[in-house]
């Protein structure tokens, strides 16, 4: 199977977030005990990478905040001959980060 270039944003996105890939993470099924995701492995809830052209963040953002249980989410985006990818999360969530951060520092 070709190395396409959104299993290689997904990889980015993983090895950035000291997290892993899921391969065929759509397939997990509704019977999964485990928040379906593009990435396992770190403090979020659900990872998913998206890799296009153009964003449609805000049904993305409403699909997260069902499938993540009100649990932190992270929604990585990327498009080809851009460099770098971007990460989408809730302010709130962004703020615990940054306290947990200082109080540990």
């Amino acid at each position: 199977m070709p190395d396409t270039s959104w299993k290689k944003a997904e990889r980015r996105a993983a090895k950035a977030l000291g997290g892993r890939r899921v391969p065929f993470s759509g397939g997990l099924g509704p019977e999964s005990s485990l928040p379906k995701g593009d990435v396992m492995g770190t403090r979020f809830a659900v990872v998913e990478v998206k890799h296009c052209k153009a964003w449609a963040a805000q049904r993305w953002i409403r699909e997260l905040e069902q499938r993540s249980r009100l649990q932190p989410w992270l929604l990585v985006l990327s498009t080809p001959k851009v460099a770098g990818q971007y990460a989408l999360l809730r302010l709130g969530d962004l703020a615990a980060l940054v306290r947990e951060a200082e109080s540990a520092g």
